[in-house]
């Protein structure tokens, strides 16, 4: 998926999950050149792993 893609599918701007990759904290992503791609994989991992029934769940993940 391009950061449009993975944007719309999150609900978030393009701008947040730039700030991700910057920070840390986000999916794993590709950069070819100036493309930056996420695979499927990894943001089906990312979104698995970032699933909680409540709020105590959380810990110390990024809650972004």
């Amino acid at each position: 998926l391009n950061e449009t893609q993975l944007a719309e599918r999150w609900g978030i701007s393009k701008k947040m999950l730039q700030k991700l990759r910057y920070q840390g904290g986000g999916p794993q992503f590709l950069k070819i050149g100036h493309l930056v791609r996420y695979s499927i994989a990894n943001i089906e991992s990312y979104e698995t792993e970032h699933q909680f029934a409540n709020t105590t769940q959380m810990g110390g993940a990024n809650h972004g």
